[in-house]
């Protein structure tokens, strides 16, 4: 407990106080603003899930099976204090994994969100700030798909500004500006790298109809690795999309995009041993669709995106992914869920990883090349027991083919959980 906090205080001061004092002066601000409605009401939801999972294959080794059996409880709240004007919700998720195999392997995690929403006649604002402390065991299958040999702890801080200005019934204006930190605990002695990533953009929606949209954004983003060789990225794109109503069910979302990457690259000659920079380009489009049906008891969801996305193996990354998604309520208290993920990851800049800091251990070795083709299958099944509990049991599976040190492994899952959700407090309370 101690040193959980002592560790989140350590990573929301490094070097963004300023940062933070702005985003909570503008928070302030907001709320000051608001207080000139006179009602105003608050909410207040709490709940608790017990789950034993078991893996066959915890950490995807290909040479050998890495079998757990691990007790997760989880607490979770959200409190809301919302009028017609404005809306601040915070939310705190923290969970406990405890392996009964390898006690080494125990950690703490912790997800808290603020976000705060003021509403205008014209002028909407967003304003949100996250913090996530996890395991490198549960994180990163959806990041690099390396598997580390011991358990270490990831911090993740977001930030995010969004403003959205009516310029009349069609046409609408807006900007977002967000920042994210990753750290890695001993980063230096992985196979992972810190880094931060900042995104600014423009958007334009043009409302064509009550059940088509127009949406267009420009933006910039810069990906900065903590690494001596430092692989700075920096990415110009534009994306261009429509959202449509197909029915009262059904709804398709698109967008389609082109960018440019530009990377700057610290290299060293094997030969003579002297260091240059030089600068790589990469070009191409980029996509997201989805589609979803939503029935009186089942839904359908499908995806497909081709996005960069920033990665701890020291470059930007190119996903291509296929979702694919089922949910049954077949009973008054009980549904069935089905997701699959398919997904293949490439390296934007190719000649950053063959880059090696020479003051990092052997571990550092082509590990930290993230290429990969993935999937991963859930189906479960849920039952209500009162209108407060709930039980469930979920299958998983997931496989992964690493092009470098690695191969292909694949493993399952079983889990069994319970929970709890408690009545929700809600009242309307005077702000003056």
């Amino acid at each position: 407990g101690a040193m959980t906090v002592s560790r989140i205080m350590i990573a929301m001061n490094r070097g963004y106080s300023t940062f933070c004092h702005t985003i909570a002066m503008v928070f302030t601000m907001g709320l000051l603003q608001s207080s000139g409605v006179a009602a105003a009401g608050y909410r207040f939801d709490a709940g608790l899930k017990l789950e034993s999972r078991h893996d066959s294959n915890l950490r995807l080794l290909s040479f050998k099976e890495d079998s757990q059996t691990v007790s997760i409880p989880t607490f979770d709240a959200k409190i809301a204090l919302f009028s017609e004007r404005f809306e601040l919700d915070s939310k705190l998720v923290v969970r406990s994994l405890r392996y009964s195999n390898d006690s080494l392997r125990n950690d703490d995690e912790l997800r808290a969100d603020i976000d705060y929403v003021l509403v205008g006649e014209r002028l909407n604002t967003e304003l949100a700030i996250g913090f996530d402390q996890e395991s490198t065991l549960t994180t990163e299958f959806d990041n690099t798909g390396l598997s580390l040999e011991d358990n270490k702890t990831k911090d993740t801080q977001r930030y995010r500004i969004a403003q959205q200005y009516m310029l009349n019934e069609l046409h609408q204006v807006g900007y977002a500006i967000s920042h994210t930190d990753v750290s890695y605990q001993d980063a230096q002695a992985t196979s992972l790298t810190d880094y931060t990533f900042n995104v600014a953009s423009l958007d334009w929606n043009y409302r064509i109809s009550e059940r088509l949209t127009l949406l267009n954004q420009t933006s910039f983003s810069r990906y900065r690795p903590d690494s001596f060789f430092n692989n700075d990225s920096k990415t110009l794109a534009y994306q261009i999309g429509t959202s449509i109503s197909l029915s009262e069910r059904q709804m398709v979302t698109a967008f389609w995009g082109w960018r440019n990457v530009t990377s700057q690259v610290l290299s060293i000659n094997p030969f003579t041993g002297v260091f240059n920079t030089s600068s790589t380009e990469d070009k191409g489009r980029f996509a997201d669709i989805s589609w979803r049906y939503m029935g009186e008891l089942y839904q359908w969801s499908l995806g497909f995106s081709d996005q960069i996305s920033p990665g701890s193996s020291g470059t930007l990354t190119e996903k291509q992914r296929l979702l694919l998604g089922y949910e049954w309520q077949f009973s008054p208290r009980s549904e069935i869920a089905a997701k699959a993920e398919l997904g293949e990851q490439r390296r934007i800049n190719q000649a950053a990883n063959s880059n090696r800091d020479s003051n990092r251990d052997s571990n550092r070795d082509s590990n930290r090349d993230s290429d990969r083709d993935y999937r991963r299958l859930t189906l479960g099944l849920s039952h209500e027991l009162s209108q407060r509990s709930r039980i469930g049991i979920e299958l998983g599976y997931r496989f992964q083919d690493r092009e470098e040190n690695g191969g292909r492994a694949e493993g399952s899952s079983i889990s069994l959980s319970w929970r709890w959700k408690m009545p929700t407090r809600r009242n309307n309370v005077s702000l003056w």
